[in-house]
């Protein structure tokens, strides 16, 4: 027997999708913004499936972010058909609808501007939050949420940009002329690819949501140096703690015991190869240590 052969009362909108865990958090969050109280998956495969673990992960995400408002239900469930057909469970009770937080909420009409799943979760919330303000800016989340923000050592951040060149969403930003890190916390997936890139294990990630739109699309600077200039066009190429990390570690090495070597370093790239032809017409032997 299907779901339609079930006696369902006039608040119950049963809705037929063939995978449920493709219909997700964001379904659910723009249901939930449209006054839906309750959202009940009935799955057919079994509880240890791949897919149904899954979604329990996404019901979990939703669970954490309605808590930030204020909504400690739950809201997201998964039964059985036969659980449902057999009144085994109370998923469907009439009298919980009329006494769920939700009940008070009117409902809200929105558009997403790119109609990905991230854009209409975020506009689900943004009504949610109007219509329930949370205590707090942010909710934290686990480790697991594609929300969050990057947060920076910046005794360790050299200002490499590896960070930037990896993000794959144009979360981190660099300073265009100045030697800057930024960032856009709405567009950060939390995926870690930053982190794994990073040759200084500068960045550590924190799951969480901010509740003010605003705040979360402004760029913002996670770590800024002074330039370093070149000692010859004076352009600036790099920054100062680059410069001292770079002379630093290879003060000891054979090729840099000279003024002139540890000289070029501060050079720009243009710079440099124009000194070493000015001042090293012979070259230098790089496999003889002693040339």
């Amino acid at each position: 027997a299907g779901i339609d052969n079930l006696e369902l009362n006039r608040e119950v909108v049963p809705l037929l999708v063939e995978e449920i865990s493709a219909f997700g958090p964001d379904f659910w969050l723009a249901m939930l913004a449209g006054q839906a109280c309750r959202i009940v998956l009935v799955s057919d495969v079994d509880s240890d499936d791949p897919t149904l673990q899954a979604v329990y992960g996404q019901i979990a995400l939703v669970a954490e972010l309605l808590r930030g408002l204020g909504i400690d239900e739950s809201v997201v469930s998964v039964t059985s058909l036969d659980d449902l057909a057999s009144d085994k469970t109370e998923v469907l009770i009439e009298r919980d609808y009329k006494r769920s937080k939700l009940n008070t909420l009117s409902p809200t009409d929105f558009a997403t501007q790119d109609n990905t799943k991230r854009q209409t979760m975020r506009m689900a919330l943004d009504c949610l939050s109007e219509a329930f303000p949370p205590d707090q800016p942010t909710v934290g989340l686990s480790s697991s949420a594609p929300f969050g923000r990057v947060v920076v050592d910046k005794t360790s951040c050299t200002l490499c940009m590896a960070c930037v060149s990896t993000c794959p969403a144009g979360a981190l930003l660099d300073g265009q002329d100045l030697p800057a890190l930024r960032f856009v916390e709405a567009n950060c997936l939390q995926c870690g690819l930053c982190d794994q890139a990073c040759p200084e294990s500068a960045i550590t990630l924190e799951a969480r949501y901010t509740w003010n739109s605003l705040e979360s699309r402004q760029i913002t600077t996670l770590h800024e140096e002074e330039p370093f200039h070149c000692l010859n066009c004076h352009v600036p190429f790099t920054t100062k703690s680059m410069i001292e990390t770079m002379s630093g570690k290879l003060a000891g090495h054979w090729m840099f015991q000279e003024n002139k070597a540890l000289r070029r370093l501060q050079l720009c790239g243009d710079c440099r190869v124009k000194d070493i032809f000015e001042n090293d017409n012979a070259g230098i032997d790089v496999h003889n240590p002693e040339a």
